[in-house]
């Protein structure tokens, strides 16, 4: 009996100890997913925020990607994109803007400033379904990275509610901290209907324009997966600053001081590498 009695010990004791040890290597890969700082990938565009993202199957010798909302892309034509309008493949070489062709970028916990660069020419930019912009520069991933610039993976997963988040903002220098708290149907803002839109919980995130186009980052494992676009910051619903949303019957509700923004994960759907492909099987993104 006492040899039995200390044979169950012995095999208790084991089993515990082989829980913990499985228990340890399950939590250090967990703990490690999020190695990235706060400001790594952001970047800093004229009145607005940005990040730089590599797509999937992207080369460090390609030249580097800068992604921001197509609201952003304002002073490059003097005027906001129509709801319908679709511009691709657009020279920046066009136009004399050096404010708004030279992008600062940064990294770590406090917005730190590692290098420039020149945008050269808009790949793709709507504001119909989704705001979103997303730009070419004069310098390869590999150029960036040499300057200590990291690289933040892109997800091409949807998003769930209650993912916590930050919302780091060149811009402002600060982080908006929060989680999903849903997602609308659809977002109308003035003459902009934006589909599938995030919506923000109500502290923590109370973002502020020229936090536009910044990166909405998944804080569990440092992935970006969406751009920060509009806040309702109170007046005529449905009106420029004031989004609301509208479900599938059409009935229309709106969140006081909420933040919004635009999901990423479909944008590898429409490139192959770093360069756009909108003829793609699967395309997601609005064409022309």
């Amino acid at each position: 009996m006492n040899i039995k009695l200390s044979l169950i010990t012995r095999i208790a004791a084991t089993t515990t100890a082989l829980i913990a040890a499985l228990s340890t290597v399950t939590a250090t890969p967990a703990q490690a997913q999020n190695s990235y700082q706060t400001f790594d990938s952001t970047v800093g565009i004229y009145n607005c925020s940005a990040s730089l993202i590599q797509l999937p199957g992207a080369r460090d010798s390609d030249r580097a990607l800068v992604m921001t909302n197509g609201h952003c892309i304002k002073p490059v034509f003097g005027r906001y994109m129509e709801r319908g309008e679709v511009i691709t493949d657009y020279s920046l070489r066009r136009i004399d803007a050096s404010y708004f062709k030279e992008v600062s970028f940064y990294g770590g916990s406090q917005p730190r400033e590692l290098t420039k660069a020149q945008l050269t020419d808009i790949v793709y930019a709507t504001m119909d379904n989704t705001d979103l912009a997303i730009l070419r520069t004069n310098k390869t991933y590999s150029q960036l990275k040499a300057s200590g610039v990291k690289v933040r993976p892109f997800s091409t997963q949807r998003p769930s509610a209650r993912t916590p988040i930050q919302i780091p903002s060149t811009y402002w220098n600060k982080a908006y901290s929060c989680q999903i708290d849903g997602f609308a149907h659809e977002l109308h803002e003035g003459s902009w209907v934006w589909k599938d839109a995030m919506r923000y919980t109500a502290s923590g995130c109370q973002v502020q324009p020229g936090s536009s186009g910044s990166p909405i980052v998944n804080a569990n494992n440092g992935s970006i997966i969406g751009i920060n676009n509009t806040y309702v910051e109170g007046g005529r619903e449905c009106s420029l600053g004031n989004a609301c949303e509208v479900d599938s019957s059409g009935r229309k509700s709106s969140f006081a001081e909420r933040g919004y923004g635009t999901q990423t994960y479909y944008i590898p759907s429409c490139f192959s590498g770093s360069s756009l492909a909108m003829n793609k099987y699967g395309c997601q993104l609005p064409k022309k």
